[in-house]
């Protein structure tokens, strides 16, 4: 007994479901898959999740995909409809954990809001990714990770002294984000089990994850809060320093990698 203990994932038994589509929210869902949770995406009759048929292809099947969606079931809910959120709550009272990544007026229009999901499921974890935050004004405006990047200050630390700033060659906004919103179900749902325990909290891509009980909770962040996280070891470099980067090999004025010197 105590060897197959040991064996199970640490993230066994966990169940989510993802009403999320194209990389920061699914990613999410896809590194607690790694760990072992059951993951359900749902995705849109027909057309299905954009990522399917989105990046690099070889032999008529998108890499993308196969990167971001494994180790995941998937099913179809339209949504829009009375009965498909009817089937949507029945996923969220059976589930530990929701991610999302669409607009709020959305969730609210779908019934998806926490407010909503709280109740069907007082026990529930949620983390709700935006582009300009939950409980902003422009919480109904898009949002796209590389825009996350630019107003995190990521870009102004990548390139070359003598050029303009430069995006990575990858969803670096997304991942972070996603990385950062996985990190803090975990943190969730170890807190969910202590009764008394009461957080409410903001990550801001943007991913929100709030507690409105000593169970359940919430939370919310964005690219342009998670990705300055990531740039933790850089901020002593320019403590004091004008807005203009040193002249180095790169902006950040750590080694630069080989290849191109930019795009």
């Amino acid at each position: 007994m105590a060897g197959s203990v040991q064996k199970r994932p640490a993230l066994d038994g966990i169940k989510v479901v993802e009403f999320a589509h194209v990389i920061a929210g699914p990613l999410a869902g896809t590194l607690m898959a790694d760990l072992g949770a059951d993951v359900v995406h749902v995705e849109d009759p027909g057309a299905g999740d954009p990522g399917r048929t989105m990046g690099p292809s070889k032999n008529g099947a998108h890499l993308w995909w196969k990167v971001s969606g494994r180790n995941k079931r998937s099913v179809t809910i339209d949504l829009r409809n009375a009965e498909g959120q009817e089937l949507a709550h029945d996923l969220v009272r059976w589930a530990d954990v929701v991610i999302t990544n669409v607009r709020v007026n959305t969730l609210d229009r779908w019934g998806l809001d926490w407010e909503t999901l709280h109740r069907v499921n007082p026990r529930l974890v949620m983390l709700q990714i935006t582009g300009n935050g939950a409980n902003t004004s422009a919480r109904n405006d898009p949002g796209f990770g590389k825009v996350g990047e630019a107003r995190s200050g990521v870009v102004n630390v990548t390139g070359f002294p003598d050029g303009p700033p430069v995006h990575t060659g990858f969803s670096h906004a997304d991942s972070v984000t996603a990385l950062m919103g996985a990190y803090a179900i975990s943190a969730a749902l170890v807190r969910r089990g202590t009764p008394t325990s009461k957080v409410s909290g903001s990550i801001s891509h943007s991913s929100r994850a709030s507690s409105a009980s000593s169970s359940g909770r919430s939370f919310s962040t964005t690219s342009s809060v998670s990705c300055p996280s990531a740039l933790a070891t850089n901020w002593p470099s320019h403590r004091g320093r004008s807005s203009t980067p040193i002249s180095a090999p790169t902006r950040s004025g750590s080694p630069s990698p080989p290849g191109r010197r930019g795009r």
